[in-house]
């Protein structure tokens, strides 16, 4: 198990795809992609969102979000598309879209959706979120993992804040009460992840930026 949640690229333009998918997985994402809807439709991937271009070849965005509403599939979608005409926002919505991004892609802006997609998801589902008491990291399922109070600070930080990416700047000027360096956080993480192995499920690093905690 990679750990990494899958991303569904429905994307025509291969060069573009190849791009996106690249920094996607920078974001610590593993991407499927499929070039046309209808491949796509026949294979039925399962991931936990779907990025889906509207200009496609067979099977346009549009007929495909109709196909997965009448299949009543759930998986959140977020339109990516150069076609920014208020019609056409407000018909991919009310096809079923969650969100709707117009090329050209500002990765930011895309990666703080994804994450409040995945987050809206998780809590929708009506599951119990992990938290710390007492300087023990307590699981919905009763587990109890003792943990440093630095630790317990910094995986507090993160529950609480699901979806946001925190630099490790941020992350050390947050938990500790002294001048610390903030690749520190690094050593920290992994003895979280170590002590929880379920948490390198829910811990991402995001290369060049910091650290997400993804339910």
């Amino acid at each position: 198990m990679t750990g990494k949640l899958k991303i569904i690229l429905v994307e025509d333009d291969i060069s573009f795809a190849e791009l996106l998918s690249q920094r996607l997985e920078e974001f610590g994402f593993l991407v499927e992609h499929y070039e046309d809807g209808a491949s796509f439709l026949d294979l039925k991937p399962g991931g936990r969102l779907i990025l889906l271009d509207l200009m496609l070849p067979n099977l346009d965005g549009f007929r495909v979000l109709e196909i997965l509403r009448h299949r009543k599939d759930k998986t959140p979608v977020i339109v990516i598309s150069a076609r920014s005409s208020e019609e056409d926002v407000v018909k991919a919505l009310e096809l079923g879209a969650a969100d709707y991004v117009f090329k050209p892609i500002r990765m930011k802006e895309l990666i703080a959706r994804i994450n409040r997609l995945l987050v809206q998801e998780t809590n929708d589902d009506g599951t119990t979120k992990p938290m710390v008491e007492n300087d023990f990291l307590v699981t919905p399922e009763g587990e109890r993992v003792q943990l440093t109070v630095t630790e317990a600070r910094l995986i507090q930080l993160l529950i609480e804040n699901p979806g946001q990416v925190f630099t490790r700047e941020e992350l050390i000027e947050s938990i500790s009460d002294k001048a610390e360096n903030p690749k520190v956080i690094d050593v920290h993480i992994h003895n979280l992840k170590k002590k929880a192995p379920w948490l390198k499920e829910r811990i991402r690093a995001i290369r060049a930026l910091g650290y997400v905690y993804q339910p």
